[in-house]
């Protein structure tokens, strides 16, 4: 039989490392994308934020009697949808209004976020809104109702006091 030479010192370190580098699985391993404290604080202020958005929802609802939100359902959806558009879609759409921004000293991307409440209110089943001034409404109170909760949020975390 063929002698086997040994590993030096090394190439044995190396291979150590290789395999501790390696995904466990099974129960009590490590998996394979490892969940660190930037991943956890970023789904915090991403279920916050839903939140947030379904909370000002409820309260739009609650006020204005042009806007319809059928379910339970339907409102966890449009918290949703509303801050994904608001994520993706909104920064397009300011892109494309920039001009008009401009233009109108900013009064125009107030109406961007009135797109963005139109664009939740399409995509969402049972979630209605009759009339411009009632989707300008909603726009004013679901900003107020988000400032205010960032505004609590900053005074839980001590970062600034709530005015």
């Amino acid at each position: 039989a063929p002698r086997r030479r040994a590993a030096s010192p090394a190439c044995a370190a190396k291979a150590l490392v290789a395999v501790e580098a390696m995904p466990r699985r099974g129960l009590g391993g490590a998996s394979p994308l490892p969940i660190t404290m930037a991943h956890m604080y970023m789904t915090v202020r991403l279920l916050v934020a839903w939140g947030a958005n379904i909370l000002a929802l409820i309260v739009a609802d609650w006020v204005f009697s042009g806007l319809a939100i059928e379910r339970w359902g339907p409102l966890l959806l449009a918290g949703a949808v509303f801050g994904l558009a608001n994520i993706f879609l909104k920064p397009l759409l300011t892109f494309i209004a920039i001009p008009l921004i401009i233009l109108t000293f900013g009064l125009a991307y107030f109406f961007v976020n009135v797109a963005i409440l139109a664009f939740t209110v399409w995509v969402v089943p049972d979630f209605t809104i009759d009339g411009f001034w009632t989707y300008v409404g909603a726009v004013i109170v679901m900003w107020l109702v988000n400032v205010a909760v960032g505004r609590l949020l900053r005074l839980i975390q001590g970062h600034q006091p709530a005015y």
